[in-house]
């Protein structure tokens, strides 16, 4: 009879970059959801409602992303994209 171990591992969610589409644990990643006026918005404390998007913390999965159209995609809805430098300056505004 086969007997289950319990282990103290936790449960790591994991998340795909919307650029890279690489999966990495959650904390790694940069979440970003559409406020209430749908314009795209970072989300540091992952406390805006809904469906939201995750990058990996660089500036080129960043500009893939917006290339690609993946936010929007993503989120399953057309959002409103600030640009580049606007969503990458409210990021390093945020992490410090």
């Amino acid at each position: 009879m086969a007997t289950v171990q319990k282990t103290n591992r936790r449960h790591v969610p994991l998340r795909t970059c919307v650029g890279c589409r690489k999966k990495r644990p959650k904390l790694e990643l940069l979440r970003f959801a559409p406020n209430s006026g749908d314009i795209l918005t970072f989300d540091d404390d992952c406390r805006l409602q809904g469906r939201g998007v995750y990058l990996c913390p660089g500036k080129p999965c960043l500009q893939t992303a917006l290339s690609r159209r993946a936010f929007s995609r993503s989120l399953r809805r057309e959002v409103v994209l600030p640009g580049v430098e606007v969503l990458w300056n409210q990021v390093k505004y945020q992490t410090g």
